[in-house]
């Protein structure tokens, strides 16, 4: 069973959901890499966070041995469901509203989902939430997240499809 390494601070969810890619694709990647990956990827505790384009650049090159990537700006519940069901996983940014910078303006969250439930009611998910595990997310709270909105000049969601090599 995979290890997967927990978020630990409010803006370095881009690096994890990173880092846990890797652990899912085989990759003998531990919790030391997130300096790194957090370096790559731009990850600033100002804004808080990853911006999209810097996380798109930072998972291509951390994973090019391991995985491909492929990006989509209109994620689906069909799409992501498909790719996880053909053994793939699914990076999600999402507008989450308690992700908050510190003038209080919501964020994007980033997470890594790994598995779907053979009913499909249910979706596995690493670091839905900062701090937390290995989850069970429900149909409709991943079909709420992938609903498409606008907040201070971007559109969430994004999804990145990875399929192992």
């Amino acid at each position: 069973m995979i290890r997967y390494v927990r978020q630990r601070d409010r803006f370095r969810c881009g690096p994890i959901a990173i880092l846990n890619a890797l652990k899912w694709s085989g990759s003998n990647a531990t919790a030391r890499l997130i300096p790194k990956i957090s370096q790559e990827s731009k990850c600033n505790p100002n804004y808080p966070g990853t911006w999209k384009t810097d996380l798109d650049v930072t998972l291509r090159t951390s994973g090019q041995k391991y995985f491909t990537v492929r990006q989509d700006g209109h994620p689906s519940l069909k799409k992501v469901e498909e790719c996880l069901r053909a053994g793939g996983s699914v990076i999600i940014c999402f507008l989450c509203p308690g992700t908050q910078d510190k003038y209080g303006k919501w964020g994007g969250h980033y997470t890594l989902l790994v598995g779907v439930s053979q009913s499909g009611f249910s979706f596995t998910a690493i670091n839905r939430v900062s701090g937390d595990g290995p989850r069970l997310l429900r149909r409709r709270s991943l079909r709420n997240d992938l609903c498409r909105r606008k907040h201070d000049g971007t559109w969430y969601p994004t999804a990145w499809y990875l399929k192992k090599k």
